[in-house]
């Protein structure tokens, strides 16, 4: 958003702390409460969206105008997102190997100084516009 200086709004930005086992509350009664709607939605992961286009599909007469919708993870367990967002593909596989090794390294090197490694995820582009009613 700043590269492009677009604004955020922080009324339509849910970004507290949640208890991964009241997402399927806390986003619906969030989303409950806009008074304007935003033209997308950038979600942390595909099962987040999947709240999120749950609520869209439920109530289509809130939507003023047709709304992108992405993930991250690219995860298959969503029925109602997966292959219709725009996610990223993480190598889940790649990422738990990589962190076996660091174990392994910082056992073998304890007082070795802390690392950060990146492992970059391919974008899926999708449509993943909800139609307005």
């Amino acid at each position: 958003m700043d590269r492009y200086q677009l604004p955020v709004r922080p009324e339509h930005c849910l970004t507290g702390s949640l208890n991964i086992f009241s997402y399927d509350r806390e986003i619906p009664a969030f989303l409950g409460t806009l008074a304007s709607w935003p033209t997308a939605f950038v979600c942390v992961s595909d099962y987040v969206a999947h709240f999120v286009r749950q609520y869209l599909d439920e109530n289509p007469q809130k939507l003023p105008h047709p709304i992108v919708l992405t993930g991250f993870d690219n995860t298959d367990e969503y029925a109602n997102v997966s292959g219709q967002i725009t996610t990223a593909n993480v190598p889940t596989g790649l990422l738990g190997k990589r962190m076996a090794l660091q174990l392994l390294f910082r056992t073998s090197h304890p007082d070795a100084p802390d690392e950060l490694t990146y492992i970059k995820p391919s974008i899926i582009s999708h449509g993943g516009k909800t139609r307005q009613s």
